[in-house]
C-alpha cells in the first residue's frame, strides 16, 4: 500500500504521478521499469518517490489497481437474467471499448497478465481468482439453464473464456499490424470494421465451443 503522503497529494499531482507510473509499466516489464524514468516523467524527486511508495512493487500495484478500477467502471450491469451469450458479448465488447478509450490502462493490464509479471502479481491473485469463480458460476448457470452443452466442463470453459477475453486485444493488434493500443484510436475506418468483424467471429467460435445455441 502507498504511504499516506501519496493519498494526501493534490489531485493534479497525484494524477500526474499515476500517469507516469502507468506509462512506464505499460512500456516495460516490471524488472525493466525504471524509478528514475518515472520520477523524471512525473516531475518529482527520487526521494519524494520513496515518501509516496514503499518500493517499485508498491508503485506498480497502484498502477495496476488504478487500471483495474477504470476497467470495472466501463462494465455494463446486465442484471441477473442475462444469458451467458449476452454476458460474454458484453465483457468482450466492453474490453474492446476500454482498449480504445484508455489504451494506457489497457496496456498496463496486459503486461500485468504476462509471464514476466507473475512474481509481483501475488497481491492481485485474489482478483484473478474472483474473476475465474465468476466465469465458472456463469458457465454453471448456463448449463443448468439449458443454454450451454450439458456435458461442459465449467473449469475448462472458464479457462477458454478468460484467455479469450484477456488475449483478444493483443491478438487484434498483432493481426492487423498495429504497434500498440495507443495507435489503435488512429486506425482507419476499414481497419476498424475488420477489427469488429474479427471480434464477432471469435465470439461466435467461443459460443459454439461451449455449445451455446445463441450465436447471433
Amino acid at each position: 500500500m502507498p504511504h499516506p503522503t501519496f493519498d494526501n497529494l493534490p489531485q493534479d499531482k497525484r494524477q500526474r504521478l499515476v500517469a507516469a507510473l502507468k506509462t512506464e509499466f505499460a512500456r516495460y516489464s516490471f524488472d525493466g521499469a525504471s524509478v528514475d524514468r518515472i520520477t523524471q516523467r512525473a516531475g518529482v524527486s527520487k526521494g519524494s518517490f520513496y515518501q509516496y511508495f514503499l518500493d517499485k512493487q508498491d508503485a506498480y500495484l497502484v498502477a495496476v489497481q488504478d487500471s483495474l478500477e477504470r476497467r470495472v467502471a466501463m462494465t455494463d450491469d446486465l442484471g441477473d437474467d442475462a444469458s451467458f451469450a449476452e454476458r460474454l458479448k458484453s465483457v468482450v465488447l466492453d474490453t474492446q471499448a476500454f482498449q480504445l478509450a484508455d489504451p494506457l490502462s489497457w496496456e498496463v493490464l496486459v503486461r500485468a497478465n504476462s509471464s514476466d509479471a507473475v512474481a509481483v502479481m501475488a497481491a492481485m491473485r485474489n482478483t484473478g481468482d474472483q474473476v475465474h469463480a465468476w466465469v465458472c458460476d456463469a458457465v454453471r448457470a448456463g448449463v443448468a439453464g439449458g443454454e450451454l452443452h450439458p456435458d461442459l466442463d465449467p473449469d475448462a470453459a472458464a479457462w477458454l473464456v478468460e484467455h479469450t477475453v484477456m488475449g483478444l486485444g493483443k491478438y487484434l493488434l498483432t493481426r492487423f499490424g498495429i504497434p500498440s493500443a495507443r495507435e489503435l484510436a488512429d486506425a482507419d475506418a476499414q481497419t476498424r470494421e475488420d477489427l469488429q468483424q474479427t471480434v464477432c467471429a471469435v465470439l461466435d467460435m467461443v459460443l459454439r465451443a461451449v455449445g451455446c445455441e445463441e450465436q447471433k
